[in-house]
């Protein structure tokens, strides 16, 4: 049976030909044509608060040269350029809605064009069931423009044992997003002796849950009110 599977040395031969023909048109296509090598998120489906995408180039693209990119209405906010790459910065996106980009005409810098379409569907999605890629966005996201699509939103509200964490979005004219923590401290009667070092203590515990979701508490401003024990009047 397996005698009949042995290759003689001239068909391997041939094997190994073809295979390195084909090895090397692959790496002349991927370095002579000009293409986008990748979008970053990928797929078809974005967090509702993807706040941008990356297209990236296998070539650099030229400079001071017209790159036409249009998209559905009210979707692009603003886009950046760098050597490989284009950013295509979102405005609030809309649950369920179905988005286009079109690059139009996209040239490198030796004189190449290119036209392509990337199309996605925004979603509601946990935070924690995005792609890497895509919550590595959102994060990241925080220290450049923490309003525009915050991943804290997904983590909110939230009732600890002495505090109970939330938020208050706000969207300006330019549908730009910011947003406010609320902190409630719940102090007990045993607190009231050592108020100080209780709230505290309920204030860092905030802080500790803001970190335990891969976020950054001071990229924040965070409202502290303190609730107090109820007190029990009753007559001798």
């Amino acid at each position: 049976m397996f005698n009949n599977l042995q290759i003689s040395p001239k068909k391997l031969l041939t094997i190994i030909g073809v295979m390195s023909v084909l090895i090397g048109l692959y790496v002349a296509w991927s370095i002579i044509f000009f293409r986008v090598t990748g979008t970053t998120p990928g797929g078809k489906t974005y967090s509702v608060d993807t706040p941008y995408v990356v297209v990236n180039f296998n070539k650099k693209l030229g400079v001071n040269t017209p790159q036409q990119i249009t998209g559905t209405d009210k979707l692009i906010k603003s886009i950046d350029f760098k050597e490989k790459s284009i950013r295509i910065n979102f405005r609030t996106l809309q649950i369920d809605q179905k988005y286009t980009i079109s690059l139009n005409t996209i040239r490198s810098a030796s004189g190449d064009e290119l036209n392509k379409t990337i199309t996605f569907t925004a979603k509601e999605i946990d935070f924690n069931k995005l792609p890497k890629d895509q919550q590595k966005i959102l994060i990241d996201n925080q220290d450049q423009d923490p309003g525009t699509a915050d991943p804290i939103l997904a983590f909110v509200p939230y009732g600890g044992e002495n505090f109970r964490l939330s938020a208050s979005p706000t969207t300006d004219q330019d549908l730009n997003t910011s947003v406010t923590l609320t902190a409630e401290l719940f102090l007990s009667k045993a607190d009231l002796d050592i108020r100080a070092e209780a709230e505290a203590t309920y204030k860092q515990q905030v802080v500790d849950y803001i970190q335990s979701v891969g976020l950054k508490a001071e990229n924040y401003t965070i409202t502290y009110s303190v609730i107090e024990p109820a007190v029990n009047l009753t007559e001798e």
